[in-house]
């Protein structure tokens, strides 16, 4: 482990110390983020939910689009946060110690409300469940809010590389304000370019075998069912302190 995070502090200063073009740091960095192994399963999570309209190939780079956007977003507010004032290691820990307790939940309602499996009757939840749901299964609003969210989960890695690195950068270099957002592109790119990729593939297995509606239906129910899992995992993995930001 001593030696693997040795070549990752290594790569990144050899990637700072090339870095003529802070925009293009940050933009890898971002890239980095994405594919590590610690926030695999919110990936996972996203790509099924950008990646389950397959009658529609032009609303999943729309809906790609829009988590990406949802990124950018949390990333250069935090910066902004931050810059106005807030220490930047207290919001690093808040995150840290926080972000996998609270994202347990909201994956398991919103897995829920995809499935339409709340059964309450009553006026005020009829309520709640009717604006919530329309929002989530509505890819506007729910891509937006997932890329929004999901930032918000850090992992040691990824609060190494955003609160060490992208911010000390964004305060230093000729327009920082861009680099949260060459930052969240980085980190949006991957999971968008991959569901991208099942979508095309899904529609062609899809049309093959002419049962495209139901193929599409099916996807919807595994990717509510993926939010629960991983919500039941991230809860798991907070009581029993062995997530991704207890095992470095």
């Amino acid at each position: 482990m001593t030696n693997a995070k040795q070549i990752n502090m290594h790569y990144f200063d050899a990637l700072l110390a090339s870095g003529t073009f802070p925009i293009i740091t940050a933009f890898l960095l971002g890239v980095f983020v994405s594919v590590h192994p610690c926030p695999l399963t919110l990936n996972v999570t996203a790509i099924g939910y950008i990646a389950n309209d397959i009658e529609n190939k032009k609303a999943v780079l729309t809906t790609g689009i829009l988590y990406t956007a949802g990124r950018i977003f949390t990333y250069t507010l935090l910066t902004l946060i931050i810059f106005l004032g807030a220490n930047a290691l207290n919001v690093s820990d808040f995150f840290l110690q926080y972000g996998e307790m609270l994202i347990g939940p909201f994956l398991i309602i919103i897995g829920i409300l995809m499935l339409d499996f709340i059964p309450w009757s009553f006026s005020f939840t009829e309520k709640i469940k009717s604006f919530f749901g329309k929002k989530i299964k509505n890819k506007r609003y729910g891509a937006f809010l997932l890329g929004c969210v999901f930032s918000l989960v850090f992992c040691p890695h990824t609060a190494v590389v955003y609160f060490g690195i992208l911010l000390p950068l964004t305060l230093t270099a000729n327009g920082g304000f861009l680099l949260p957002v060459s930052f969240g592109i980085g980190t949006g790119l991957p999971v968008v370019l991959i569901s991208w990729i099942l979508t095309h593939s899904l529609a062609k297995a899809g049309s093959f075998f002419s049962n495209l509606k139901i193929i599409e239906n099916r996807i919807r129910i595994i990717t509510a069912i993926i939010f629960i899992f991983a919500g039941v995992f991230f809860i798991f993995e907070t009581l029993h302190g062995h997530g991704c930001n207890h095992t470095h």
